[in-house]
């Protein structure tokens, strides 16, 4: 077990060193210097047969999560893995228009190559196999689990979603924090480019009309349910986009998050 503590300043540092195991490595500093960073670091410190990567802003519940989200690296469908990622219950209205928008995500994409696709890439909870993990060294961390999606392919590798494995996580509550999320994504779009192929990166972006189609019928129930909500979420999404072209940018800089603000999954 390998934990990065990214300048942090709670209580994980001191909890863990209280843990006296050969198996377990801290990585410790004060400097905040990125998911990306952190992950190169945890690639070059194991030689493990599969390394499974979680994010500490997460909440897990199956007691077999982890078997489940391996479970296709080891049987040799795939080298690398995603889990499911479900929202916690939302605690604004914001949050419940993102959550109805992550639902609505859910169906498009699970019509999309049996949902084994890079909007399925969850970078909260994935898989590698050793044979890709330690080819791939992330080069920012804006869009890293776009470019583990990517990068997989380019190096002639398989990815699997595995929707039964689950983990939940906060929505942002602000529509600020929302619209920086949705700009750093927009901005590793453009960047993905710049490692692969822009014929690679344009095909595994693309979503054939006759999936939007499938996709609208199957959604129609939740539309009907939730008509304002849906409308609120596309005017959410041409503000993001606007202010996109416009360059506006919010501070990069994210705040440090607290595991107390977790509880259990809806």
């Amino acid at each position: 077990i390998v934990v990065a503590s990214d300048g942090s300043s709670d209580n994980t540092v001191p909890s863990l060193e209280k843990i006296k195991n050969k198996k377990l490595t801290i990585l410790i500093s004060k400097k905040r210097r990125g998911k990306a960073y952190r992950q190169n670091q945890m690639f070059a410190r194991t030689e493990s047969d599969i390394i499974v990567l979680l994010d500490a802003d997460i909440v897990i519940s199956q007691p077999n999560f982890i078997e489940l989200l391996i479970k296709p690296i080891i049987s040799g469908e795939a080298d690398m893995t995603s889990s499911a990622i479900l929202e916690q219950f939302p605690r604004t209205f914001f949050e419940e228009v993102l959550d109805i928008s992550m639902r609505l995500k859910r169906i498009l994409f699970a019509h999309l190559n049996n949902g084994n696709n890079l909007y399925n890439c969850h970078g909260p909870a994935r898989a590698m196999s050793r044979s890709i993990y330690k080819k791939i060294i992330f080069p920012q961390s804006s869009g890293e689990d776009m470019y583990s999606y990517l990068a997989v392919l380019a190096l002639g590798g398989r990815f699997v979603y595995v929707a039964k494995a689950e983990v939940y996580y906060h929505l942002p509550a602000h529509p600020t924090d929302h619209y920086k999320q949705s700009v750093r994504y927009l901005s590793a779009i453009d960047a993905m480019t710049n490692y692969f192929p822009k014929d690679l990166v344009k095909k595994e972006l693309l979503i054939p009309k006759i999936t939007f189609i499938k996709a609208a019928i199957a959604a129609l129930p939740m539309l009907f349910r939730y008509p304002f909500h849906t409308i609120l979420y596309v005017g959410v999404c041409l503000i993001t986009i606007i202010g996109n072209k416009l360059q506006v940018r919010p501070k990069e800089l994210w705040s440090i998050k607290s595991s107390k603000i977790f509880s259990h999954a809806k």
